[in-house]
């Protein structure tokens, strides 16, 4: 049985936390600006994503409240802000020969597509760019 050992980094750790961890896991969530991460953290974890051969995903999320508590948010500002920070990260990662496996929302963002129909098509639609 294979199992996926996910984390989410960037987030404001210590990078010997990082790295630590990047030795554990399979697959790390970065995040990518918005409730944390900058494009040295993005940077960061993604050179050692690849170093350690590890699957590299988008963490986007919200600034308010680093990314938790009650999301409002319209789908057409969803969809920029994936545009942003995941196009951020897409942007590192390939300038170090890498291509995203993925995108997982952070906090509020997370739960606001598990509740609104209409979120989580949008959300669904700016993944599929990628």
């Amino acid at each position: 049985m294979n199992f996926d050992l996910n984390c989410d980094l960037g987030e404001g750790e210590a990078l010997s936390k990082t790295r630590a961890l990047m030795r554990l896991v399979t697959s790390v969530n970065v995040a990518c600006g918005g409730h944390a991460g900058n494009a040295r953290t993005m940077d960061t974890c993604v050179r050692l994503a690849k170093t350690q051969k590890i699957r590299l995903g988008a963490h986007p999320g919200l600034k308010t409240e680093f990314g938790r508590g009650l999301a409002e948010i319209a789908l057409q500002e969803l969809e920029l802000l994936l545009l942003q920070q995941v196009g951020a990260l897409e942007k590192i990662a390939g300038t170090a020969g890498m291509k995203l496996h993925h995108v997982k929302l952070h906090g509020s963002l997370y739960h606001a597509t598990d509740t609104d129909p209409h979120l989580a098509r949008a959300y669904l639609r700016s993944v599929a760019r990628w």
